[in-house]
């Protein structure tokens, strides 16, 4: 198994692996102090079970599974200093954690329960949905976007995206110059992208209204959104009052 500690604490993912160190099972221990460095180490490796902090800089552990999607998530145990309250919703959906600070007797259990042959992918996908949707994102505005171009992955700052076009299953960040396809859904986006910036414009555009220049009437009621980078959008019937206001 390759198994990925994340955690911005030392100590602790220290103390991980030194449980982790007699298991024979385990081939190899990763280690990451955020979110971001969590992320890219997922998409870029076959990890088998992550062990995961809640609260991070840059992108804590939810957040994580957000950008990962719960369905290409490996299978993860939760470590948390969270309250009680919290730790209700993750008692509530059987999500596996670790409660801080935990002993070497908690840890197994944590073990046993996440490497269980028997367990139903699609009971433990439900699961970890309810969990996020009890969870929400404290603001649901992205600044980054992971993306990746040939084979390597970088962010680009939701600041330059001129405008989001939905292809299919992906959505195509356009950045003037630039361009890219990231796997997902316009409405998703639209969810974690600051309203005060971007609006939507049509069912498969989104635009960054900085970007806008200009806004000439097209045909039958519609206009074309003119962006400083000459490209045109369209801007449907729908939602242009929402955007002229």
């Amino acid at each position: 198994m390759m198994v990925l500690v994340v955690d911005d604490e030392p100590d602790a993912r220290k103390k991980l692996m030194r449980f982790l160190a007699d298991k024979p099972e385990v081939s190899r221990v990763l280690e990451a102090a955020d979110g971001l460095e969590a992320v890219l180490n997922i998409k870029e490796r076959p990890i088998d079970l992550v062990f995961l902090d809640i609260q991070m800089p840059k992108l804590d552990g939810l957040g994580v599974v957000r950008e990962i999607g719960p369905e290409d998530m490996p299978p993860l145990v939760f470590t948390t200093a969270y309250d009680q309250y919290a730790l209700a919703a993750f008692d509530l959906n059987a999500v596996d954690y670790l409660l801080k600070p935990f002993d070497r007797q908690r840890f197994e259990r944590a073990w046993a329960r996440a490497t269980r042959q028997n367990r139903d992918p699609a009971e433990v996908l439900a699961k970890l949905h309810g969990l996020l949707g009890q969870q929400p994102a404290p603001n649901r505005r992205r600044e980054r976007i992971l993306v990746k171009k040939g084979d390597r992955y970088l962010f680009v700052d939701t600041a330059d995206i001129e405008y989001l076009a939905a292809e299919a299953q992906y959505v195509r960040l356009n950045c003037g110059q630039s361009d890219y396809l990231v796997r997902g859904t316009l409405s998703g986006m639209e969810e974690e992208l600051d309203d005060r910036d971007f609006a939507r414009v049509h069912r498969s555009y989104i635009v960054h209204v900085k970007f806008i220049r200009e806004i000439p009437p097209w045909s039958h009621g519609d206009y074309v959104i003119v962006m400083n980078s000459g490209q045109e959008v369209p801007l449907s019937r729908r939602y242009s009052d929402r955007l002229l206001k």
